[in-house]
């Protein structure tokens, strides 16, 4: 049995030299392509081969010019470079400001506080986190059934959301230049690797809210679905401070950039196979066309509780901190 690699070798040569690529040279014994220091051709059968004279494309089927790629084989990945191109030009985003960090002595003291005060949480949390630490994307996978298969177009904003949300939070990270938590004091020691970036906005929050308000604001609105999707976007938030990789202030800041991000993304237009479409109106799309049959009242019988507001925050993690260790 051969790999696909190394078999086949002597038909790689002499197609090669049919195909205008050259044949294998005689010392490498025609061993294939990994002997063969230029590209040789993959070996073909009927009707393919026959491509070179031209009688192979007698068996295509004719064409014109208006073939297109499809767009259901889009990445859902590279439509959000599309709309990632478009806001980052927007005026709004240019514009967009977030307010200076606590960076001063009793600032850093205060936030170092809250984090000692997480810190209670990291072995209930434990697998969640670093799961999260390098794919989040799979934790609302999970709780919307979305995939490459189920539900593409709802993928595509996540992927919107996540793109979006990683470029705004380096645009901010790189002007401020905070120092992670374990930086100011290191006997935190996080439970994860500290990112290769500075701290302040949270990238994870960011992305996490950002995706919330793409879903909750004009996709899955009057579902019932609003609240576990808030309370996820919290959670991935507050689990980046219990590893110890991140600030209160990161993720409050980051909360309410969501917010403004959302808003501007909203107005962006892009050009999708001869339309000028907006992101409120893909969101219109999406919505109609995967979420028809969830109405609202579906998911009200499940058992979420509203997420703490931010004043609230130390005194819920100081509350869950008291029942995970008594």
């Amino acid at each position: 049995m051969t790999n696909g690699i190394g078999g086949g070798g002597g038909d790689g040569g002499a197609d090669g030299g049919a195909l205008g690529y050259g044949a294998a040279p005689a010392s490498s014994g025609g061993a294939g392509l990994l002997a063969t220091p230029w590209p040789t051709m993959v070996p073909m059968g009927e009707p393919l081969r026959q491509a070179s004279t031209g009688a192979g494309l007698d068996h295509f089927p004719e064409v014109g010019g208006d073939v297109k790629f499809p767009k259901a084989a889009w990445d859902p990945y590279n439509v959000a470079k599309l709309w990632l191109m478009k806001f980052a030009s927007s005026t709004e985003y240019i514009d967009l400001t977030i307010p200076k960090p606590k960076t001063e002595k009793a600032g850093f003291k205060s936030e170092l506080n809250v984090v000692l005060e997480r810190r209670l949480l990291r072995q209930r949390f434990a697998a969640e986190i670093r799961a999260q630490a390098d794919n989040p994307e799979m934790y609302w996978s999970n709780l919307l059934m979305i995939g490459a298969h189920a539900r593409p177009m709802t993928a595509s904003l996540i992927a919107v959301g996540m793109a979006v949300g990683s470029h705004v939070a380096m645009r901010f990270k790189g002007k401020f230049n905070v120092p992670r938590p374990s930086q100011v004091f290191p006997a935190l020691m996080p439970m994860i690797m500290n990112p290769g970036h500075p701290s302040y906005p949270s990238g994870h929050a960011l992305q996490a809210h950002l995706i919330k308000h793409i879903l909750n604001d004009g996709v899955l609105n009057g579902t019932g679905m609003e609240k576990p999707i808030e309370q996820l976007a919290w959670r991935i938030g507050i689990n980046r401070e219990i590893a110890g990789v991140h600030y209160q202030m990161d993720t409050l800041a980051s909360i309410d950039l969501a917010q403004k991000v959302s808003d501007i993304l909203k107005s962006i237009e892009i050009d999708w196979y001869g339309e000028t479409i907006s992101f409120s109106a893909y969101q219109e799309v999406v919505r109609a066309a995967e979420w028809p049959e969830l109405h609202a009242g579906n998911a009200s019988d499940l058992a979420f509780v509203q997420p703490p507001k931010p004043k609230d925050l130390a005194k819920s993690i100081k509350d869950a901190s008291q029942k995970a260790w008594p």
